[in-house]
């Protein structure tokens, strides 16, 4: 699900993209995911109060988005000063050579 949720928004361009209910079910029904299951759960908010929680934890240390990455405690962030997470290898390298260097 989450391969379709990021190929959407890729779709859809940068920065915050709302995802209708319609959305969600849609793309899990076309994934083969048990709709009845899917329905009940995502109907019921069972997991609403920690998806709430996960994001307020991720805005405590500057998430605004996913995905976001961290190496040795310090958020990746592109010129701009936005997170960044999906960055070629070459980006990770630098941080994590420099990191080394300490």
């Amino acid at each position: 699900m989450s391969d379709v949720i990021f190929a959407e928004q890729a779709k859809r361009g940068e920065g915050t993209i709302q995802y209708t209910v319609t959305d969600i079910k849609k793309w899990a029904s076309q994934i083969g995911l048990d709709m009845i299951k899917f329905n009940s759960c995502m109907d019921s908010g069972k997991y609403k109060s920690e998806v709430e929680k996960d994001a307020q934890a991720g805005a405590s240390f500057g998430v605004s988005g996913t995905p976001t990455t961290f190496i040795n405690g310090q958020m990746m962030v592109d010129g701009n000063g936005n997170s960044i997470g999906a960055s070629p290898f070459s980006v990770f390298k630098k941080i994590i050579d420099e990191e080394l260097a300490k």
